[in-house]
């Protein structure tokens, strides 16, 4: 699995994403967001972070982490 870390740009700022791309034919997409940052979310949250590596996820999905304290 191979960890891409994009900045995209959008109209307040950066949006911060992480992507873990399984690599081989990709047959889904989980898209995850943390919990609020005021609550102690942040992209690093234990929550987000095991997702990708979930065994219950489904095979080749991508999962893609945006950050939402970074716009």
């Amino acid at each position: 699995m191979k960890r891409y870390k994009l900045r995209i740009p959008v109209s307040v700022g950066k949006l911060e994403t992480v992507i873990d791309d399984p690599e081989t034919e990709r047959r889904g997409l989980l898209l995850v967001a943390h919990p609020h940052p005021l609550h102690g979310g942040s992209l690093d949250n234990k929550v987000v972070t095991t997702w990708p590596r979930r065994p219950t996820r489904p095979a080749g999905s991508a999962c893609v982490r945006i950050s939402a304290a970074s716009a």
